[in-house]
């Protein structure tokens, strides 16, 4: 699974990449979001309160597992889920129906 995970972040890392080198950066960004409509502002809204809700269950699994979730967290301001597909390859997630699987 970490496999898959890892083919996510780098494809994500090299498409972010791309955006950042030919639309710019942080001017880009505020361009795009200042001609956003009611649907893209949604959609934008919608992505803030995923990665918010993964980032929780990101500090969750970290702590049962002893590792600091806040690298993590904090890069998924500056990077969105890159951080925290890098987080799933580097610790996986082991979740509720992951331990329920592995009881079987």
């Amino acid at each position: 699974m970490k496999m898959i995970w890892g083919f996510i972040a780098l494809d994500m890392i090299a498409f972010t990449a791309y955006v950042f080198f030919n639309q710019g950066s942080i001017t880009g960004l505020v361009d795009y979001l200042g001609g956003m409509g009611l649907w893209s502002m949604q959609v934008f809204i919608d992505l803030i309160l995923a990665l918010v809700i993964a980032s929780v269950f990101i500090v969750r699994d970290a702590k049962v597992k002893g590792v600091n979730p806040w690298p993590y967290v904090v890069g998924c301001l500056f990077t969105g889920s890159i951080s925290l597909l890098i987080y799933m390859v580097l610790h996986g997630f082991h979740g509720a129906a992951d331990r329920q699987y592995a009881s079987e």
